[in-house]
């Protein structure tokens, strides 16, 4: 339409790979948003009351994290051959993140009306199944067009398995709209996908295509894992900013912000600060990172996950910020993070090949002091809770057990 010829660069794949991406790390941290908002309506009496009378919501925070995380490495798999593209894929591409984009919505209606409306759940599944007919199309324009591929590589997945999925999914939908008190239970279908696919593979060799993984795929982990942790640490503002209308209405400017709103301020200082420590140590280990696996991707998510629940953790400390159960949770929450920091350390230990060339053994004490001060850190808690999150100044421990461990 605008006479520009129609010149496919590596830096418009790029563009491509890297907005999908984006979109995908805004949807995925979005999910915290009305658990968030939960806690600052401040109904609640304590954590307890607030989790309980939203499980839902909490519910459809991991269940649907987990979707997207699935639906992004699937993504990620099928891109990793690509080395062109074509507007047939573009199309596919956005249809995909439409899916996407539409299923924190989903996920939040299901929090609010779980078990009263059958036709929530079929638009939850039914965003599924568009999102993974995008995908199955993406691998067809892919397999009937070898020039989008790589030089030697071949389509990566087994469009069989896609489609396995999506008639899991189609079933998983119809029991749903039948049997509504099934609502998200239905997804358990998806457990048959796997032994479906080895049934339907059964005898036949080369069932399943050979791995590739490229620099930009590692680059793709890299990026994407940046992109949440960014969009997470800045999430965390958003308390101060609904706080500013009421701040105008009443007048005092900030000194009237600091006397009625100290803790959500000193919330939100704090967790700025612990989300840039944790992605210090993260940044650290992928750059010893020369490959990867399923198993690390799928650990780096795990490290998104905690990452991403951290808002709810500080709205929560900010509105009950003398409560065990929620010193508990902020400190818990920590620990999560850091925990799978040193999952993702030892995968990297354990296998010298996903290191990059020359990078020499990684230690793991780096990553487990803080993790083990921080598991002592809440037991205290939990034990004495008058001290508080003073406890967390045991990870000023780090230090000197490192030095003690140098020495032997």
């Amino acid at each position: 339409m605008t006479g520009i010829s129609d010149a496919r660069t590596e830096r418009g794949l790029d563009r491509l790979v890297n907005f999908s991406d984006a979109v995908v790390a805004i949807a995925i941290t979005f999910l915290v948003l009305p658990l968030v908002d939960v806690v600052e309506e401040g109904r609640a009496a304590d954590l307890g009351s607030l989790l309980t009378g939203h499980y839902g919501t909490l519910s459809a925070f991991f269940i649907t994290f987990a979707v997207i995380g699935r639906l992004w490495t699937v993504h990620h798999s099928v891109f990793e051959g690509v080395a062109r593209y074509s507007p047939a894929l573009v199309v596919a591409n956005f249809v995909w993140l439409a899916a996407v984009v539409l299923l924190p919505f989903s996920a939040n209606l299901i929090s609010n009306v779980l078990d009263t409306d059958g036709s929530v759940i079929a638009l939850y599944i039914g965003t599924m199944i568009a999102a993974s007919a995008a995908t199955s199309a993406m691998q067809l324009i892919v397999r009937r067009d070898p020039e989008l591929l790589a030089p030697g590589a071949e389509p990566r997945r087994s469009l069989s398995r896609s489609l396995i999925v999506i008639g899991v999914l189609l079933a998983a939908l119809v029991l749903a709209v039948a049997v509504p008190a099934v609502n998200m239970f239905a997804l358990l279908l998806l457990l048959l996908s796997g032994p479906i696919e080895r049934l339907v593979h059964r005898g036949r060799p080369g069932g399943r295509t050979a791995l590739r993984r490229t620099e930009r795929g590692l680059d793709r982990l890299v990026n994407f894992s940046d992109a949440t942790a960014a969009i997470a640490i800045t999430v965390l503002v958003l308390p101060l900013v609904q706080l500013a209308p009421e701040v105008a209405r009443e007048g005092g400017g900030v000194p009237a912000l600091l006397a009625e709103h100290l803790d959500s301020v000193l919330a939100f200082a704090l967790s700025f600060a612990i989300i840039a420590v944790f992605w210090i140590p993260h940044h650290r280990v992928f750059e010893v990172a020369g490959d990867y696996d399923s198993a690390l991707v799928w650990l780096n998510l795990l490290w998104l996950a905690a990452l991403a629940f951290f808002p709810f953790s500080t709205s929560a400390l900010a509105l009950f910020p003398d409560s065990r159960a929620t010193i508990g949770l902020y400190i818990g929450t920590m620990a999560a993070m850091s925990g799978a920091l040193v999952l993702i350390e030892l995968r990297l230990s354990r296998h010298p090949e996903l290191r990059r060339p020359g990078a020499g053994p990684l230690p793991l004490a780096p990553a487990l002091l803080p993790f083990a001060l921080l598991l002592v850190a809440l037991a205290l808690a939990l034990l004495i809770p008058s001290v508080g999150l003073w406890w967390l100044l045991l990870l000023l421990l780090q230090r000197p057990a490192r030095a003690l461990l140098a020495r032997r």
